[in-house]
């Protein structure tokens, strides 16, 4: 799950990938839940390098 205002649920199978397009994610830090523990995050509102 991904904790976001309106948290988004995604299933992926055993070594299978999934996605999910969530259209207007305002720039922050989000959390991402596995099984119902944080591991991992995504960070949405960088900018490109040089």
């Amino acid at each position: 799950m991904l904790r976001t205002p309106k948290p988004h649920r995604l299933t992926v199978p055993a070594g299978g990938r999934a996605s999910v397009l969530i259209p207007g994610l305002r720039a922050g830090h989000y959390v991402i839940d596995v099984d119902g523990a944080g591991r991992g995050a995504l960070d949405v509102g960088g900018e490109p390098g040089p």
